[in-house]
């Protein structure tokens, strides 16, 4: 997470830091995702989408420090101070990776899988595997 837990910081603290990470999982009953090449369709993610979520994941945190605060203990003075902007802030990020059509997150899996598809011919439901 970047942070030195030996820097002062109580385990209340340590343990608002660790459930501030933005958490991504597989989604089923998801809206219908169909294969470009074949008449297969998808409710779920569950077995191809980890490598999708993980990225997610990851920029989802980028932007959560480069909103909030690019100070290497934004959460802790934030804690300190309160966590409703907080809450707020991750709202606003999360919207942005949204898996249902009516949000068009530009982040959701289904505009990742369609980019994926144009750039590399990667299917829903075929494993995304890391470079």
């Amino acid at each position: 997470m970047g942070f030195d837990f030996d820097s002062g910081i109580d385990s209340q603290e340590a343990s608002y830091l660790i459930s501030s990470v933005l958490w991504f999982s597989y989604i089923t009953n998801m809206p219908i995702m169909t294969s470009k090449t074949t008449d297969k369709t998808y409710i779920s993610d569950t077995g191809w989408g980890c490598m999708v979520r993980v990225g997610q994941m990851m920029f989802a945190e980028v932007l959560k420090r480069y909103r909030i605060n690019n100070t290497e203990n934004y959460p802790i003075t934030i804690y300190r101070r309160g966590g409703n902007n907080l809450i707020k802030e991750f709202i606003e990020i999360i919207k942005l990776f949204l898996d249902k059509k009516e949000f068009n997150s530009i982040f959701s899996l289904r505009n990742i899988i369609d980019i994926a598809y144009q750039e590399f011919k990667i299917e829903p439901g075929q494993w995304h595997k890391p470079a």
